[in-house]
């Protein structure tokens, strides 16, 4: 299984799963489809055109809508690359994202490359040499992917908030060290934050060498950066997680307890 391995500007390291051949070529069905039901609503609207000149204006309504399919197919791609962050209709469904090689959403003009090279991976025909070049790449890289200097990954489908939910309402020593706690919610960037979040909701799906590997050396920077050296007796994994859930808390609450008997 092809992976591709990222670290961040915060020395957090991520590794995603490489599309297949298989589940690109759904997407791009999908896509197909999308782009077939546009292009018939064209030919009914160039025969109503017609119909309504007598056929004088027939033929001219034709080549416009052959011009308009080209100009639609790249058009679409490109706006729906560029709008939702590396993701088609078809990519949607399949859990596709095209990334750059740092795994960031792709450019706007990255995005046109990619999209205008489709003609030359189509060679010979149906797509044929598009799918031999994703099949062999050790990357997944097709024509419009080298030009580009993109990728496209599958996305872990799991549900982040549902997952931070249960992490707030979990007891962990870090909430108890008010001290550390402030650390945490005052030293750790929003966007680093989302990511070490994102690494801990997904953690089941992570082959297990590989998830141990990137907890070691993501504890071992947390503790160095937010001084949480009182806790290095906790598992790398428990302090990530109690990272995650003093910032939970902050986001979700903290669950009410029950009020202590009065002594009377």
């Amino acid at each position: 299984m092809r992976r591709l391995a990222v670290t961040t500007p915060e020395l957090v390291p991520l590794e995603f799963r490489l599309a297949g051949t298989a589940e690109r070529g759904l997407a791009w069905l999908l896509d197909e489809m999308l782009l077939l039901v546009a292009t018939v609503l064209l030919c009914l609207l160039a025969l109503l055109f017609g119909a309504v000149t007598l056929g004088i204006g027939l033929l001219p309504a034709l080549a416009f809508v052959i011009i308009a399919r080209f100009v639609l197919d790249l058009g679409y791609r490109w706006w729906a690359e560029a709008r939702w962050r590396g993701r088609t209709w078809g990519k949607r469904v399949m859990s596709l994202r095209t990334v750059q090689a740092n795994a960031t959403p792709p450019l706007a003009w990255q995005a046109f490359v990619r999209n205008a090279a489709r003609p030359l991976d189509a060679l010979p025909i149906g797509s044929l040499l598009g799918a031999v070049l994703i099949t062999l790449d050790p990357e997944g890289r097709r024509a419009g992917d080298w030009l580009a200097g993109t990728r496209v990954i599958r996305e872990v489908r799991h549900k982040p908030p549902r997952a931070l939910r249960l992490l707030a309402a979990a007891h962990n020593s870090l909430q108890d060290d008010r001290r550390a706690a402030a650390r945490i919610r005052s030293r750790l960037p929003a966007r680093e934050a989302a990511l070490l979040t994102e690494f801990v909701a997904s953690a089941p799906h992570i082959d297990t060498a590989r998830r141990l590997s990137i907890a070691r050396r993501l504890a071992a920077h947390y503790r160095d950066a937010l001084g949480l050296h009182a806790h290095r007796a906790l598992p790398d994994e428990t302090l990530l997680r109690d990272i995650v859930s003093v910032l939970a808390r902050e986001r979700f609450g903290t669950p009410s307890a029950p009020l202590a008997p009065r002594a009377d």
